[in-house]
């Protein structure tokens, strides 16, 4: 039995190294999927606390401005809603929401000009169908009366996102809170 052992050893050797092989390559791609998750951040948990929204007195030409802050849960439509300009998502979303009632949760805002409004997540709870840390992407989209911007903002990054409306611009910086 013993002979049968050693005379194998060469066969047991290549395999023995066949199976280091496979196991570094698993353990490469392992290494590459993290260095991809930190090239796209939307597939990590956001770190929102809380998104401060104001506008200015003179926003959107001294009339309310419509704010949607959004979190997207699902991967698919992350992709879909990342590239739509805010006069589209406010053309849409009503269809989306219809289509996707489990997949993103919205909160809306009409801000008059001189306005603030805070949205904490945490206290939130309730209306989300899932932890909002678990929101893939968190987006804000403004609803201005001058088309020739696009008033889309990706929030996820963000810890603390400061979103300023102005007469004709938003003015976004994350408050280290």
């Amino acid at each position: 039995m013993r002979g049968c052992y050693f005379e194998n050893s060469n066969q047991s050797i290549l395999r023995h190294g066949q199976v280091w092989i496979i196991l570094w390559c698993l353990l490469l791609g392992l290494t590459a999927c993290s260095s991809i998750e930190k090239l796209l951040p939307r597939y990590s948990d956001n770190q929102i606390k809380n998104i401060h929204l104001a506008a200015s007195d003179d926003v959107n030409q001294s009339t309310p401005v419509a704010v949607d802050v959004v979190f997207l849960f699902d991967d698919i439509l992350v992709t879909q809603v990342a590239k739509y300009t805010a006069r589209k998502w406010f053309e849409e979303k009503l269809q989306l929401q219809l289509q996707n009632p489990d997949k993103f949760v919205t909160f809306s805002y009409e801000l008059v000009p001189g306005a603030q409004a805070v949205l904490t997540p945490a206290k939130e709870k309730k209306k989300f169908p899932e932890a909002y840390q678990k929101a893939l992407m968190v987006m804000a989209f403004a609803n201005y009366l001058d088309e020739s911007e696009d008033y889309t903002i990706n929030l996820t990054p963000m810890k603390n996102p400061e979103l300023l409306l102005g007469q004709r611009k938003i003015t976004l910086k994350d408050a280290k809170k």
